[in-house]
Parts: C-alpha cells; structure tokens; sequence
C-alpha cells in the first residue's frame, strides 16, 4: 500500500504520471491519496482523499522496528509511520 498526499498544483497535474511510475516500480495492493491539507487551498484546490485504486481493508497492519501496529490511513494521522520516523520508534 502507498499513501501520497499532493499539496500543490504542480504535483496534481502531474498526479496520474507520477502515480503510473511509482505503481511500475512498488506495485502497491492499493493505493490511498490523502491531499487533505490547507495548502491545497491556497492553490484554488479542493481537498482530495480516499482509495485511488486496489482495495483497503481498515486498520492496516504495519511493522516497524519488531512492533506491529494497526494504521488506518484513511482517517487516522499521517504522520505516524513514515520511513523517517523509524529511528524514533527504535528508542
């Protein structure tokens, strides 16, 4: 599963290139775009969330440094199991 988030325009117009290349490179179950930011709105754009395509059954199981935890990527925050914050998980 991939989450993106497209927060200006540039990267929306270019949304379904970008999408096409990383789905031939991770070949994602599903993919979940979460563009529900206010800086969309500085851009003239709507807010933008759900399943783009695939199927997605809530929470998500996820595996980080020897812990499993239960995401839901459609509503919950998206800031918590990014590949950056791994480190400060392991502490």
């Amino acid at each position: 599963m991939l989450v993106i988030q497209v927060a200006s325009l540039g990267m929306e117009q270019r949304k379904t290139m970008i999408v096409g290349v990383l789905q031939r490179i991770f070949a994602p179950r599903a993919w979940v775009e979460r563009s529900d930011t206010s800086f969309r709105r500085f851009e003239g754009m709507e807010d933008a969330k759900g399943i783009l395509a695939g199927e997605l059954n809530a929470p998500f199981p996820v595996k980080m440094n020897g812990l499993q935890f239960e995401v839901d990527v459609q509503s919950g925050h998206k800031t918590a199991c990014i590949s950056i914050n791994r480190p400060i998980t392991s502490a």
